[in-house]
């Protein structure tokens, strides 16, 4: 059963420079179960197809389908079913102990969705990676976590300042043991982040010495982004086995989008069906009516402005007020005031990715239409991702970091806010987000990631790195907001082909949004 929150009354508004789009019924509030959405349900038969990765290449020997296809733990969901819970995952790394000494398992990628295989990597090409170092007191933290965020608590909302929350789990012995390996290879640009993290880079023929892994270079095919080295399977070697929880930016391929097939480009996946018609615009080209036309000189939509829209919904528009109403939220503090000066100590942090830049005059027009204090956008990549120009010649490349700096500065209009970009078009990738989200000294207290990917596309190291990292954050404070996305359990996935992809992969809710910690 797919259980959702509030939804509004009318589209949510959402202005490109002169363009008003509205987003029809916007869930102000989602909740996400692990369940199969009952669209999914009511869709022509689904195909006979086995339970396993059908023309993808076979699972790895450690998997839990490849041992037992009809186990619990292959069929309970996808992240399940490939092996990916923290039980399996840890189980693969500390095998039974043979003569007193555990020893390693080789830990394998899955097969990508959206990625090719094109070659071998060179040997002399630099390549960065980040290990994630044995943490110790893993329970402790999390317990904590619980026991200051339940209200009735003793301890409710008694937050730890930076370094007593990176202190409960931090690792000093292991940290030192890996960077003097990684020293002894001539790795270089060694830092530690966070007392959890330590980045180092080296040329790919060093890492294959040291993890006996094979670098191959991908692609992805959408060409949503360039290439980037990965590899299929690593093996820690007796140095670092017992100091290293995981490494990033080794096996994960970036599975934030699957986007709709066009005739142009290539099958995204092997024996895929072509994808679902999109939806459209049910207002698009309505003429207003005479009164709208007299009152607001809309005379079809889209209207040119709110006042416009508005009248044409017949009022239905989801505003800043409407969301304060229906939350109980307090009014927007006057200028000046004690209230507002407290509120200007919150910092808030947006997360935005996959091409999108922000308007600048449109957040202003933004500002003005519902009385609100103007403010800045910071960015904390020295980036420059606010465009007006970019917004007005083409609106979807704006639609979601819009949508992000204009409601955040909507609902706490006082605070500081920043947008961390994430850039693809080189090797980063969303684990260095959450490396660099535990680098930000102080810590913003709220975060907000209206982006995600299909759960199995999430490696055991970038889960538990994301895990650990948030319950960090939490610790101090801070309030990290995941959107569940707009497709329940079964992810964009099944927008994209049809349900006929739950049958291949099982459920596929979005993650991060899956995190317990989020």
């Amino acid at each position: 059963r797919l259980i959702v929150g509030q939804r509004s009354t009318g589209p949510l508004w959402l202005s490109q420079g002169k363009a008003l789009l509205p987003l029809p019924g916007v869930m102000t509030l989602r909740l996400l179960l692990l369940a199969l959405p009952s669209a999914c349900l009511a869709t022509a038969p689904v195909p006979s197809l086995p339970r396993r990765h059908l023309s993808m290449e076979s699972l790895a020997e450690d998997d839990a389908c490849s041992i037992d296809a009809g186990s619990a733990q292959c069929s309970l969901s996808a992240l399940q079913r490939h092996g990916y819970s923290t039980g399996k995952n840890k189980a693969l790394r500390e095998e039974a102990t043979i003569a007193g000494e555990a020893k390693a398992s080789r830990v394998h990628a899955r097969r990508p969705l959206l990625w090719e295989r094109l070659h071998p990597a060179a040997d002399d090409v630099r390549h960065e990676l980040i290990f994630t170092i044995k943490q110790l007191n893993n329970s402790k933290l999390f317990e904590m976590l619980l026991d200051r965020s339940t209200p009735g608590s003793p301890r409710f909302r008694k937050w730890l300042s930076r370094e007593e929350a990176l202190g409960i789990t931090h690792n000093g012995p292991g940290m030192a043991a890996v960077r003097q390996v990684l020293e002894g290879i001539g790795a270089t640009s060694l830092r530690e982040i966070g007392k959890t993290f330590l980045r180092a880079s080296a040329p790919i023929g060093v890492w294959r010495k040291l993890l006996d892994a094979q670098f191959f270079v991908f692609r992805r095919t959408d060409y949503v982004r360039g290439e980037v080295v990965r590899a299929d399977s690593y093996l820690l070697p007796n140095s670092l086995f017992g100091h290293v929880d995981g490494i990033l930016k080794l096996l994960q391929l970036d599975e934030s989008s699957l986007p709709l097939q066009t005739s142009s480009s290539p099958a995204n996946l092997t024996g895929m069906p072509q994808r679902m018609p999109p939806h459209h615009n049910a207002y698009a080209g309505q003429p207003a009516s005479a009164e709208v036309q007299a009152t607001t000189g809309c005379t079809a939509w889209p209207c040119d402005d709110f006042a416009g829209m508005n009248a044409f919904l017949g009022g239905a528009v989801v505003t800043p007020d409407k969301l304060r109403a229906a939350y109980n939220m307090p009014p927007v503090a006057l200028e000046g005031s004690q209230e507002a000066q407290n509120r200007a100590d919150v910092a808030q942090l947006v997360f935005s990715s996959l091409g999108q830049v922000w308007s600048p005059d449109d957040r202003l027009e933004f500002q003005q239409t519902f009385n609100l204090p103007v403010q800045n956008v910071t960015e904390t990549d020295s980036g420059d991702h606010g465009s007006s120009k970019a917004c007005r010649q083409d609106a979807n490349s704006c639609a979601e970091a819009n949508l992000d700096v204009q409601y955040m500065n909507a609902m706490s209009p006082w605070s500081k806010l920043e947008l961390y970009y994430m850039d693809l078009t080189g090797d980063k990738e969303f684990d260095d987000f959450v490396v660099d989200l535990l680098d930000l000294d102080p810590m913003p207290h709220v975060v907000s990631i209206s982006y995600g990917m299909p759960e199995a596309g999430a490696t055991p190291d970038s889960v538990e790195a994301f895990d650990s990292t948030m319950a960090k954050l939490g610790l101090q404070g801070g309030t990290i907001v995941v959107s569940s996305g707009d497709d329940g359990a079964a992810s964009s996935a099944v927008r994209s082909y049809g349900c006929f992809i739950t049958d291949m992969y099982g459920l596929l809710p979005s993650w991060p949004a899956s995190s317990a910690y989020v």
